[in-house]
Parts: structure tokens; C-alpha cells; sequence
């Protein structure tokens, strides 16, 4: 939801929003990537929607698009973050999207 949202990913780099969106994928690329395979589809009651930026597409599910979204977030967020920290997480996330790519 972090990538997803309305707030300018500029405003997002040192955020707790942020570096919940990096441990996610850290740790999660992998089986979030097996989902975006499968079109996992959850309910929107679960959460699984898009977030305000991309409310009109009414997303419950994981897909290539979705993943493409969050991929460019977290490239864009990386060139305008000003925290060394959170530029390795945002790196480490990217890393992990790779390797989930991988497996296609």
C-alpha cells in the first residue's frame, strides 16, 4: 500500500511506511512473485486493494502490472531518499524483486 498511495515517494523515503514496504519484499519477493504468477486474487476485505493512487483499478489481486508499479516505486523512491539506511533497504529490496523475477 506504501507504493500505492497518494503520498509522493520523495516524502516516503525515511518512513516507517517505507521500510515496512522494504522488509516486505526482503523477505517475501519470492512468494509475492509466485502470487503474481498464479493471479492470486485476495478479498478486498483483506486489504489486497490498491491504494489511493490506483484506487480506479480496483486491484484484489497480484499482477505484472502491480509488481512493475512497485518495482519503479522503489527505483524512484532510491534516487530521491536522503537516509543511507534506507537507501540499503530500498536496495536490498530491489535485490530480492530480481531474484523473485528469477524464477519465471
Amino acid at each position: 500500500m506504501a507504493l500505492e498511495n497518494e503520498r509522493p515517494l520523495a516524502l516516503l523515503g525515511d518512513t516507517a511506511a517505507m521500510e515496512a514496504a522494504c522488509q516486505w519484499f526482503i523477505y517475501a519477493a519470492e512468494r509475492l512473485r509466485a502470487n503474481v504468477l498464479n493471479s492470486r486474487t485476495y478479498p478486498e476485505a483483506a486489504g489486497a486493494g490498491p491504494g489511493k493512487r490506483y484506487e480506479e483499478e480496483g486491484w484484489t489481486d497480484y499482477t505484472r502490472e502491480r509488481w512493475r508499479i512497485w518495482e519503479e516505486a522503489l527505483k524512484e523512491a532510491r534516487t530521491k531518499c536522503q537516509d543511507e539506511r534506507m537507501w540499503k533497504l530500498i536496495d536490498d529490496a530491489l535485490a530480492s524483486l530480481r531474484r523473485g523475477m528469477a524464477n519465471d
